[in-house]
């Protein structure tokens, strides 16, 4: 059903209770209806393990770093970008509580300007920012980690979180004043 500005579905859970979410587009509300259905019917049925959700997001990031994060070559970046950014943005929240709403307020929270391409006097971005990168590459492992949430069955389906494009750094390779001089000689030769 349409609410102000948003779609809300309910669905029958497979303990009987009933679900409700919110969501943009009609399309997206009805897709994820038709999924939560029949992920629901599989549960009545036996075909799939009831969902537990009262698992936190710092559980599945223990489970994350015990399972999957040991066997990568190394896994120091997935440790850092957890212990940095995740557990304190949604560690104290239930897995089902880490909706798109929470991930987009945490990504407008650490990156004000994803079109933010650093220049040879600019760097870095703002004071208590991130840049669109490190925001990228923090997506990536919280998607991951939502996947493995579902694989799990610690909630019913993960919310669909888009990474920021990335945009290449102009011209990245005139650092200097003296890069643009030399490349600006050349081209008129």
């Amino acid at each position: 059903t349409k609410e102000k500005s948003k779609y809300r579905i309910r669905w029958k859970k497979s303990d009987g209770t009933r679900g409700s979410l919110y969501f943009k587009t009609h399309t997206s509300a009805k897709k994820a209806l038709a999924k939560l259905e029949a992920e629901s019917e599989e549960v009545r049925v036996g075909l799939r393990p009831e969902v537990t959700p009262d698992h936190t997001f710092s559980e599945l990031c223990d489970y994350w770093i015990e399972h999957r994060a040991s066997r990568k070559k190394s896994d120091k970046h997935d440790r850092s970008i957890i212990r940095r950014h995740l557990r304190p943005a949604f560690g104290h929240l239930k897995v089902s509580e880490v909706t798109l709403e929470a991930v987009d307020a945490f990504r407008k929270g650490i990156c004000s300007n994803e079109r933010f391409r650093p220049t040879p006097e600019d760097k870095r971005p703002p004071e208590g920012q991130v840049s669109p990168k490190t925001l990228h590459n923090v997506l990536t492992l919280a998607i991951s980690i939502l996947n493995l949430a579902a694989e799990l069955g610690w909630i019913p389906a993960k919310p669909n979180i888009k990474k920021p494009k990335l945009l290449p750094a102009e011209y990245s390779y005139l650092r200097t004043k003296d890069d643009i001089k030399s490349f600006l000689q050349a081209a008129q030769e």
